[in-house]
């Protein structure tokens, strides 16, 4: 059997893997907006001087919304901080966006969308 598919074993056992994630995406889903949610809080109580934060979860159409937002000094920038950075990276490599809408001297609100199914191409053959 070995030689028989030769090459294609590595990308038969990666389709495999990508139509068992076709089965379980809210999963995923809840695991990356558990994450946002996390390090969007621990990000306001280190920085926001924060005397509230609110935090939504709500699933609209096809998509997971999340939304947290701090009622703190604002100022939180992507371009500084690897935490933001990591939350972009989580939430588009699920196909998702990520808004962070932080003016110094104003609120903070960070605003994930994830789709809940996985749109992956089918095999061909």
């Amino acid at each position: 059997m070995r030689n028989l598919l030769g090459d294609r074993r590595e990308e038969l056992s990666r389709w495999d893997t990508l139509r068992n994630e076709r089965r379980d995406p809210p999963e995923r889903r809840l695991l990356v907006a558990y994450y946002v949610a996390s390090e969007a809080l621990a990000t306001a109580a280190k920085h926001s001087q924060a005397s509230r934060i609110d935090i939504s979860l709500e699933q609209r159409d096809q998509s997971l919304l999340l939304s947290v937002r701090d009622d703190g000094v604002g100022g939180a920038d992507t371009a500084r901080g690897s935490g933001l950075v990591g939350l972009m990276d989580r939430v588009e490599a699920l196909g998702g966006s990520i808004r962070v809408d932080s003016r110094p001297g104003t609120r903070t609100q960070i605003t994930a969308e994830l789709p809940l199914e996985i749109e992956l191409p089918r095999p061909v053959g």
